[in-house]
Protein backbone atom coordinates (compact mmCIF):
# COMPACT_ATOMS: atom_id res chain seq x y z
CA UNK A 1 0.00 0.00 0.00
CA UNK A 2 3.17 2.23 0.84
CA UNK A 3 4.35 2.06 -2.48
CA UNK A 4 0.87 2.61 -4.09
CA UNK A 5 0.51 5.35 -2.31
CA UNK A 6 4.05 6.79 -2.74
CA UNK A 7 3.85 6.10 -6.74
CA UNK A 8 0.15 8.01 -7.03
CA UNK A 9 1.07 11.24 -5.59
CA UNK A 10 4.23 11.57 -7.30
CA UNK A 11 2.25 10.77 -10.93
CA UNK A 12 -0.59 13.09 -9.60
CA UNK A 13 1.62 16.17 -8.68
CA UNK A 14 4.00 15.33 -12.14
CA UNK A 15 0.68 15.06 -13.86
CA UNK A 16 -0.81 18.04 -12.41
CA UNK A 17 2.72 19.88 -12.92
CA UNK A 18 2.95 21.09 -9.01
CA UNK A 19 5.86 20.36 -6.80
CA UNK A 20 3.89 19.09 -3.98
CA UNK A 21 1.70 16.51 -3.43
CA UNK A 22 0.29 14.00 0.03
CA UNK A 23 -1.72 11.49 0.89
CA UNK A 24 -3.49 12.26 4.55
CA UNK A 25 -5.20 9.56 5.98
CA UNK A 26 -7.38 9.70 9.10
CA UNK A 27 -6.28 7.65 12.00
CA UNK A 28 -8.76 5.54 13.80
CA UNK A 29 -10.36 7.70 16.97
CA UNK A 30 -10.72 10.66 13.94
CA UNK A 31 -8.45 13.22 16.14
CA UNK A 32 -5.16 13.06 14.35
CA UNK A 33 -3.83 12.39 10.64
CA UNK A 34 -0.84 10.64 9.55
CA UNK A 35 1.26 11.73 6.29
CA UNK A 36 1.26 8.83 4.70
CA UNK A 37 2.82 9.50 1.25
CA UNK A 38 4.16 12.88 -0.21
CA UNK A 39 6.55 14.44 -2.53
CA UNK A 40 8.78 17.60 -2.35
CA UNK A 41 8.14 18.35 1.21
CA UNK A 42 11.53 18.32 3.67
CA UNK A 43 12.55 15.45 4.83
CA UNK A 44 10.50 13.83 7.74
CA UNK A 45 7.37 15.76 6.80
CA UNK A 46 6.23 12.15 5.33
CA UNK A 47 5.38 9.65 8.09
CA UNK A 48 4.39 12.28 10.35
CA UNK A 49 1.52 12.39 12.62
CA UNK A 50 -0.34 14.96 12.69
CA UNK A 51 -2.53 16.83 15.59
CA UNK A 52 -6.21 18.07 14.38
CA UNK A 53 -4.63 22.07 14.73
CA UNK A 54 -1.76 21.12 12.39
CA UNK A 55 -4.23 20.11 9.44
CA UNK A 56 -6.95 22.46 8.34
CA UNK A 57 -9.96 22.52 9.29
CA UNK A 58 -11.64 22.32 6.21
CA UNK A 59 -9.91 18.98 5.15
CA UNK A 60 -12.97 17.57 7.74
CA UNK A 61 -14.98 19.06 6.08
CA UNK A 62 -13.70 18.06 2.49
CA UNK A 63 -14.45 14.36 3.52
CA UNK A 64 -18.06 15.08 4.08
CA UNK A 65 -18.36 16.94 0.47
CA UNK A 66 -18.48 16.11 -3.08
CA UNK A 67 -16.44 18.80 -4.12
CA UNK A 68 -12.62 19.18 -4.52
CA UNK A 69 -11.28 21.82 -2.83
CA UNK A 70 -9.46 24.16 -5.22
CA UNK A 71 -7.66 27.31 -4.70
CA UNK A 72 -6.02 29.60 -7.01
CA UNK A 73 -5.24 32.45 -5.53
CA UNK A 74 -2.84 33.17 -2.82
CA UNK A 75 -3.42 30.16 -0.36
CA UNK A 76 -1.71 32.55 2.76
CA UNK A 77 -4.83 34.68 2.07
CA UNK A 78 -7.33 32.22 2.09
CA UNK A 79 -8.92 30.75 5.36
CA UNK A 80 -9.69 27.37 3.70
CA UNK A 81 -5.84 26.72 3.51
CA UNK A 82 -4.62 28.40 6.51
CA UNK A 83 -4.59 25.48 9.01
CA UNK A 84 -1.59 24.04 7.49
CA UNK A 85 1.53 24.78 8.97
CA UNK A 86 3.33 22.20 6.44
CA UNK A 87 1.89 24.37 3.39
CA UNK A 88 3.18 27.90 5.03
CA UNK A 89 6.65 26.57 5.93
CA UNK A 90 6.87 25.14 1.66
CA UNK A 91 5.75 28.95 0.53
CA UNK A 92 2.72 27.28 -1.13
CA UNK A 93 0.47 29.30 -3.06
CA UNK A 94 -2.36 27.39 -4.69
CA UNK A 95 -3.21 23.83 -4.10
CA UNK A 96 -6.29 21.43 -4.76
CA UNK A 97 -7.50 18.62 -2.50
CA UNK A 98 -10.02 15.37 -2.82
CA UNK A 99 -11.11 13.09 -0.44
CA UNK A 100 -10.49 9.72 -0.72
CA UNK A 101 -13.51 7.66 0.08
CA UNK A 102 -13.58 4.30 0.52
CA UNK A 103 -17.06 2.16 0.44
CA UNK A 104 -17.80 2.52 3.75
CA UNK A 105 -16.01 5.38 4.80
CA UNK A 106 -13.71 8.22 3.99
CA UNK A 107 -9.50 7.28 4.37
CA UNK A 108 -8.26 10.58 3.88
CA UNK A 109 -7.30 12.93 1.28
CA UNK A 110 -4.83 13.45 -1.76
CA UNK A 111 -3.85 17.28 -1.92
CA UNK A 112 -1.13 18.87 -4.58
CA UNK A 113 0.33 22.15 -4.11
CA UNK A 114 2.52 24.64 -5.90
CA UNK A 115 4.40 27.71 -4.74
CA UNK A 116 3.25 29.49 -7.60
CA UNK A 117 -0.04 30.81 -8.39
CA UNK A 118 -1.99 27.63 -10.36
CA UNK A 119 -5.22 28.15 -12.44
CA UNK A 120 -6.66 24.37 -11.80
CA UNK A 121 -9.07 23.27 -14.60
CA UNK A 122 -11.94 20.83 -14.32
CA UNK A 123 -9.66 17.77 -15.96
CA UNK A 124 -7.01 18.78 -12.93
CA UNK A 125 -9.58 17.95 -10.29
CA UNK A 126 -11.56 14.85 -12.66
CA UNK A 127 -7.59 13.11 -12.59
CA UNK A 128 -7.15 14.04 -8.71
CA UNK A 129 -10.20 12.51 -8.14
CA UNK A 130 -9.87 9.43 -10.20
CA UNK A 131 -6.45 8.60 -8.66
CA UNK A 132 -8.15 9.17 -4.97
CA UNK A 133 -10.55 6.50 -6.40
CA UNK A 134 -8.01 4.52 -7.07
CA UNK A 135 -6.48 4.94 -4.04
CA UNK A 136 -9.83 4.45 -1.99
CA UNK A 137 -11.02 0.77 -4.09
CA UNK A 138 -6.95 -0.69 -2.87
CA UNK A 139 -7.79 0.26 0.89
CA UNK A 140 -10.91 -0.92 0.64
CA UNK A 141 -9.13 -4.35 -0.34
CA UNK A 142 -6.30 -4.01 2.27
CA UNK A 143 -9.01 -3.52 4.72
CA UNK A 144 -11.46 -6.63 3.58
CA UNK A 145 -8.20 -8.41 3.27
CA UNK A 146 -7.03 -7.79 6.84
CA UNK A 147 -10.74 -8.46 8.12
CA UNK A 148 -10.22 -12.29 6.45
CA UNK A 149 -6.91 -13.12 7.49
CA UNK A 150 -8.08 -12.21 10.87
CA UNK A 151 -11.63 -14.51 10.59
CA UNK A 152 -9.05 -16.82 9.45
CA UNK A 153 -6.23 -16.91 12.44
CA UNK A 154 -8.96 -17.47 14.54
CA UNK A 155 -10.50 -20.13 13.03
CA UNK A 156 -7.06 -21.66 12.61
CA UNK A 157 -7.29 -21.12 16.54
CA UNK A 158 -10.33 -22.86 17.73
CA UNK A 159 -10.25 -25.18 20.09
CA UNK A 160 -13.30 -26.78 17.72
CA UNK A 161 -13.31 -28.73 14.95
CA UNK A 162 -14.27 -26.16 11.76
CA UNK A 163 -15.32 -27.56 8.24
CA UNK A 164 -16.13 -25.08 5.66
CA UNK A 165 -17.85 -26.25 2.38
CA UNK A 166 -18.70 -24.66 -0.97
CA UNK A 167 -22.67 -24.73 -1.80
CA UNK A 168 -22.80 -28.12 -2.87
CA UNK A 169 -21.18 -29.69 0.49
CA UNK A 170 -17.85 -30.11 -0.92
CA UNK A 171 -15.10 -29.27 1.76
CA UNK A 172 -12.95 -26.33 0.97
CA UNK A 173 -11.04 -25.88 4.48
CA UNK A 174 -10.75 -27.47 7.64
CA UNK A 175 -8.98 -25.98 10.97
CA UNK A 176 -6.18 -27.71 12.90
CA UNK A 177 -8.33 -29.00 15.52
CA UNK A 178 -10.87 -30.83 12.76
CA UNK A 179 -7.48 -32.36 11.77
CA UNK A 180 -6.46 -33.26 15.41
CA UNK A 181 -9.96 -34.89 16.10
CA UNK A 182 -10.25 -37.03 13.24
CA UNK A 183 -6.82 -37.89 12.05
CA UNK A 184 -7.15 -36.83 8.75
CA UNK A 185 -5.20 -34.03 6.79
CA UNK A 186 -6.64 -31.53 5.11
CA UNK A 187 -5.63 -33.11 1.95
CA UNK A 188 -7.32 -35.84 2.11
CA UNK A 189 -10.92 -34.17 3.01
CA UNK A 190 -10.59 -31.36 0.83
CA UNK A 191 -13.04 -31.65 -2.11
CA UNK A 192 -14.31 -34.59 -0.56
CA UNK A 193 -18.43 -34.48 0.67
Amino acid sequence: MDDLMRDAVARAASAIEVQYGEILTIQPGGTTWRVRAGVGWREGYVGQTLAAGDVDPTITALLCSEEAAGISGDAREEASFQGAPALREHGVVSGMRVAIRGKDRAWGVLGVYADRQCVFTRDDRHYLQVVANVLASAMDRGQAEEKLRLQTAALKAAADGVVITDRNGAIVWVNPAFMALTGYSAEEVIGRN
